[in-house]
């Protein structure tokens, strides 16, 4: 019950309510007609105050819309097109139920258009047409087709006025028509253009069309060949009281001259001069044209006439801007700049016509001039009135310029960036490319300035200059390798070799250092060969060949071609001494003659360096090591000794010092050569100094002064207790200390290394020496403990061998052995006996020993002699030993038969050896004489004689058988 009353008043409240608010719309509707009188009446500044007003008062009405869309166009009319354009934008997307909002996108087409938006124009147009329901249609074709030329897309904007051309509500077809026509001129497309003016009727256009589109059709015969037409139609233009005739009569000159109609010119001339007269714009116009056209033909006395004409018989004020900015060119090219710079200031002050031209020109011609101040401003005038200007590219480029002569590379760089926005059609980016190249290398941004360069190389890949800057960027880079790949190709270019010298010569320099940095020496020499005095004096670059000599004789340095880059740096030093790089080369032969052991030489070379080098005191240096290594020693040592003295400091100082050390040394002053190492540790310190130090040991130890050396040794260690020589002056510390009566002085020492450098190289040798001091003291279990431990932990080294013979030895001895016994057993046991040619040695000499010494049992000796006697055939000089000695024992065993025997048997084992054989018949018969058989004796003696005449065994023989009488 109670709901329903409720509702009953909810709904009187809604009755009373909309009551009011028709009430207040009979108010609203009476001042949205006010404002659309206004907006038909072209009131547009009143009516968009009254549109204002109807929708502040009223908000919800459903004018809204509309109203908005007519405050939108009162904008665009009024002048304001950004608040038009933002007010369009407004309405897409918060008032789009307004009838008029097919219309939109037209309106913000047409202000985008104007703005300079061309792509959003042309993007705002075709939804538009695409839409087909917005009344001036026919405006949205020709307005999209003028967004389309100023992006470039002449077949887009050609297709569009096409497309009007075939539309029933259009009228305006001259227009159209001539404005196609243009596009197709411009596109070349000469066919089109003919069969467009064949399609147009002249009487359904304007004169003012139908007379340019027969200039058109004109042009179009002229380019495509048919110069008899164009003469017929540019003769028929002439006589029109139309501006085109100027044209005509420029074109039949221009015809005229190309078809070598000279004597028609002069009448042709005149004739147009004639016409023209009473109309004194034309006139002037085609004046004008016709100074261009000489200009454009290279026909300077002409073109300069009709400007000059122009410029005297007309104020400033009423000549076209084309003329001072051809006129100043002209002038430019005779020289005469200053007075086109004042042509042009006259001009600019009294004319705006082609005002952004004539900016751009005047700071060329400033810039080039080298007033950079002058340039700038004039520029800056152009920026502040045409950033919109056609020249905008020229302006922002010649800026960039600027700015780099003026060392302001990033802002140079700025406005190459501008320069691109600029350039819409992309045909000069290869010119901002090369200009951004050397802007990004002023920077020191080699990387970009090289990737610039190759993008620019491939709009221009003939251009050789810049391929030699990109050459040089890469070396810069350390691009080494990719340097030496591309300028092979580059080298063999026909046009470089022939034509193009000096980028040839500079690649084969760069090749060649670039060679040297890769190790590639063998390259380096061959490019810098192709260097020489006369190639390089014909390119004009007479000043790199001094530096390619040098890097010539650098590569075949380091290619350790030692005696041709001594002749290559004579070659630079003799012909061109004033060069810097003259001093270093001086330096380097000098290197290579010492290197080559050419000591005469390299003291010369040095001393030249010292000479080119002011006194350098590394000439005198290795002047003086040169004179050590000639063993003029004491001339050495007196400039060593200067160097020192004369400057302490100096970074030869010590080298010098630690040099004068050792050529006393080699004099035998050990006592001089110490003291200065010694003075070197204190004065200097350093790598020299710890190497002084330690040479005082072996100085001292060298002169067997082994007290003095284990004290210069104790130094050493003490001084430089980190040493990696340090183990080795222990060592020798402990071999001075032995020498000295010092063993276990000596075996501290060596256990030091043994304990404590167990990679050091003097280990084992110092294994070995503890071992002989515990030998020699008769502790042999000590030595064998050491012995054993050094073949173990160096198997199969030489150091081992030695360690296991020493032990043998040393049991051999405890044996009762003497030592050489204990030695040759030891050989005989480790080299195999009898199957060795060392072994078999040992068992002789062991043989002989025992033989010597004489005794009871022999056995032994006889045992060997026989093993090695049996090896005749492969050791015969052996085998014939060990019988020799098998007759010595019969001999001491008073066996004298058996004796004379096996003497007689080896003469026969090795007959090669005849003064063994000779000696072995000796022995037999001297045997046989012993045992009292003459005849036995006598007959070896005779063939002795016979078969050795002339030994000392032969002439012994005869004395033995006297002693036996």
């Amino acid at each position: 019950m109670y709901p329903f009353k409720d509702m009953k008043r909810i709904a009187l409240l809604l009755i009373l309510l909309l009551a009011a608010v028709y009430s207040g719309f009979g108010a609203d509707k009476e001042l949205f007609r006010e404002a659309e009188g206004r907006y038909k009446s072209g009131n547009y500044a009143a009516a968009l105050d009254l549109y204002s007003r109807f929708i502040a008062e009223n908000r919800i009405s459903p004018d809204v819309p509309d109203a908005q869309f007519k405050r939108a166009v009162c904008f665009y009319q009024l002048g304001r097109k950004p608040d038009a354009l933002e007010l369009f934008s407004n309405i897409r997307e918060s008032y789009a139920s307004t009838g008029y909002i097919e219309m939109v996108p037209f309106w913000q087409g047409r202000i985008s258009l104007e703005f300079g938006d061309f792509q959003d124009a042309a993007d705002y147009f075709n939804e538009y047409i695409a839409d087909g329901s917005g009344a001036p249609a026919s405006e949205a074709y020709l307005y999209r087709s003028m967004s389309y030329q100023q992006l470039g897309r002449t077949d887009d904007a050609a297709y569009s006025l096409e497309l009007l051309l075939d539309r029933e509500d259009f009228e305006d077809d001259g227009y159209i028509a001539a404005l196609l026509g243009s596009i197709y001129l411009k596109q070349g497309k000469y066919k089109s253009l003919l069969e467009l003016t064949a399609e147009i009727s002249g009487d359904s256009i304007s004169p003012e069309y139908s007379n340019r589109l027969a200039l058109y059709e004109a042009e179009a015969r002229y380019g495509s060949g048919d110069i008899a037409g164009a003469e017929e139609l540019y003769s028929m233009l002439v006589e029109v009281d139309d501006p085109v005739m100027s044209v005509a009569w420029q074109r039949l000159f221009t015809i005229y001259g190309k078809l070598g109609r000279a004597d028609e010119l002069t009448g042709l001339l005149r004739d147009a001069e004639k016409d023209l007269k009473g109309k004194p714009d034309i006139l002037q116009d085609f004046r004008m044209r016709i100074g261009i056209a000489s200009y454009n033909s290279g026909d300077i006395d002409t073109a300069e006439k009709y400007f000059l004409t122009i410029w005297d018989t007309s104020s400033p004020s009423l000549i076209s801007g084309l003329v001072p900015l051809y006129y100043s060119k002209l002038l430019e090219r005779r020289g005469k700049s200053d007075r086109a710079v004042e042509l042009l200031e006259i001009y600019l002050s009294e004319s705006d016509d082609h005002r952004s031209g004539i900016l751009v020109r005047l700071a060329e011609l400033y810039a080039r001039s080298g007033f950079l101040g002058k340039a700038e401003s004039r520029l800056d005038e152009f920026f502040k009135d045409y950033s919109e200007s056609t020249f905008f590219y020229e302006a922002a480029y010649l800026k960039s310029f600027i700015s780099y002569k003026d060392e302001r590379i990033d802002e140079a760089l700025e406005w190459v960036g501008r320069a691109y926005s600029a350039d819409s059609r992309g045909d000069r980016t290869a010119s901002l490319l090369r200009l951004e190249s050397i802007l990004l290398k002023k920077k020191g941004d080699y990387k970009s300035a090289a990737d610039k360069l190759i993008r620019y190389l491939d709009y221009q890949p003939e251009d050789v200059a810049a391929s030699l800057d990109l050459f040089r960027l890469r070396f810069m880079l350390k691009d080494y390798e990719t340097l030496l790949v591309e300028s092979v190709d580059f080298k063999w270019r026909s046009d470089v070799r022939d034509n193009h010298l000096s980028a040839y010569l500079l690649t084969s320099y760069l090749s060649g250092l670039s060679s040297i940095a890769v190790s590639d020496y063998g390259r380096a020499v061959n490019e810098l060969s192709l260097i020489s005095p006369v190639n390089t004096e014909e390119a004009g670059l007479a000043e790199i060949y001094p530096y390619a000599l040098f890097y010539k004789g650098w590569a075949l340095y380091r290619d350790v071609e030692y005696l041709h880059a001594m002749s290559v740096f004579d070659e630079l030093i003799e012909n061109h001494p004033d060069s810097p790089s003259a001093t270093e080369a001086a330096y380097l032969a000098g290197w290579c003659g010492y290197i080559l052991g050419d000591y005469e030489s390299s003291s010369a070379y040095f001393l030249k360096y010292a000479g080119l080098a002011g006194d350098d005191e590394r000439g005198h240096f290795m002047y003086a090591k040169n004179l050590a290594a000639l063993e003029r020693y004491r001339e050495a040592v007196s400039i060593f000794a200067e160097i020192t003295r004369e400057n302490e400091d100096s970074q030869l100082a010590d080298d010098a010092l630690f040099e004068k050390a050792a050529i006393h040394a080699l004099m035998g002053d050990a006592e001089q050569a110490a003291s200065d190492y010694e003075f070197l540790y204190h004065k200097y310190g350093g790598r020299l100094a710890e190497e002084g130090m330690f040479r005082r040991g072996e100085l001292y130890y060298d002169n067997n002064d082994f007290s003095a050396a284990a004290a210069a040794y104790y130094d050493f260690r003490r001084n430089y207790p980190r040493s990696t020589m340090y183990d080795a002056a222990l060592y020798w510390g402990g071999m001075s200390l032995r020498e000295n009566g010092e063993g276990f002085g000596a075996a501290l020492l060596w256990e030091n290394i043994i304990n404590n450098y167990r990679e050091s190289i003097f280990r084992a040798p110092a294994m070995l020496k503890t071992a002989e001091v515990y030998a020699d003291a008769d502790d042999f279990s000590s030595a064998l403990s050491m012995y054993e431990q050094c073949r173990l932990e160096y198997p199969g080294t030489d150091r081992a061998a030695t360690a296991a013979n020493e032990s043998e030895k040393l049991r051999l001895l405890i044996n009762g052995l003497s030592e050489r016994e204990a030695e040759l057993n030891v050989i005989i046991t480790r080299e195999g006996g009898a199957g060795s040619s060392e072994g078999r040695l040992a068992m002789i000499e062991l043989s002989a020993l025992y033989i010597s010494m004489g005794g009871s049992d022999l056995k032994p000796a006889m045992s060997m002699l026989t093993q090695v006697a049996g090896h005749a055939a492969e050791d015969p000089a052996a085998a014939a030993d060990a019988q020799f000695y098998i007759g010595e024992y019969y001999y001491r065993q008073n066996n004298f038969p058996k004796a004379v025997k096996a003497f007689v048997e080896t003469a026969g084992i090795n007959p090669a050896d005849k003064d063994s054989s000779a000696r072995a018949l000796y022995r037999a018969a001297d045997t046989a004489v012993l045992a009292g058989s003459r005849e036995d004796a006598e007959e070896l003696i005779k063939r002795l004689k016979t078969h050795y005449p002339g030994t000392e065994w032969a002439v012994e023989a005869d004395r033995l058988l006297e002693e036996a009488e």
